[in-house]
């Protein structure tokens, strides 16, 4: 019986591959602490690399991260401490913490800090309650991360079965992208699907595999043309 155990992903510069779907943010990174601006966001649909990215700057720039929805006054002196700052899911901030982020944002600008957001749509989509905030967050420069490429599905493929240590038979990577959805978020489902459903049923992870996978209809080539149209 296979077991639904937990895998822990790579998430260094090096396992962060560069295409023209996110070749921006990551230039954008790498050029920190001469950034422009002390505040900026990462913006893209789910799984495009925004967390990714953002936990190489961490690495880098020694910054404290928490997610928008653990936001409060009393995290503000820690949030400071080392002066740089992560908020993961910002498009998910409660109406009760946005004076806490106005605040937090007065702050980094007063010490000279800071600050990261993570987002899957833009603040301008965004109705904040808070005049001031809203406003702040709508100057606040963005770089978008795309839906990957089919350069890029590749590697996300070959990342994610690394991750799960899973080993492929040659053509399998090239037969999926070439058929499934172009996602992070579909080839995340497709690399759990292929482990489940090779532990199961003690077979190679390979094209024949694959095939009666996509056969189901679960990650289907029309799936994929429906969302690059």
């Amino acid at each position: 019986m296979p077991l639904d155990l937990q895998f822990r992903p790579a998430f260094g510069r090096g396992d962060f591959r560069v295409t023209a779907s996110n070749e921006e943010a990551a230039k954008f990174i790498d050029l920190w602490p001469q950034w422009d601006n002390r505040s900026i966001g990462l913006v893209g649909p789910e799984r495009c690399g925004k967390s990714h990215l953002a936990a190489v700057w961490q690495l880098r720039a020694n910054a404290i991260l928490i997610h928008a929805s653990e936001l409060n006054e009393s995290c503000l002196p820690e949030l400071l401490r080392n002066g740089a700052i992560i908020l993961e899911g910002l498009d998910t901030l409660g109406a009760f913490a946005e004076t806490t982020l106005f605040h937090l944002l007065n702050l980094v600008n007063e010490e000279q800090s800071f600050f990261l957001a993570t987002m899957r749509e833009p603040p301008a989509t965004h109705n904040y309650t808070l005049p001031d905030l809203r406003s702040r967050l709508r100057a606040m420069p963005l770089v978008a991360l795309h839906s990957p490429d089919d350069i890029l599905l590749e590697w996300v493929l070959e990342k994610l079965l690394a991750d799960r240590h899973i080993r492929v038979e040659d053509g399998l990577i090239p037969y999926l992208s070439r058929r499934m959805e172009r996602s992070w978020k579909a080839a995340e489902r497709m690399v759990k699907m292929l482990d489940y459903a090779s532990l199961s049923g003690r077979r190679r992870v390979g094209v024949a595999l694959a095939r009666e996978l996509l056969q189901q209809g679960n990650i289907g080539k029309e799936e994929r043309e429906k969302n690059t149209l």
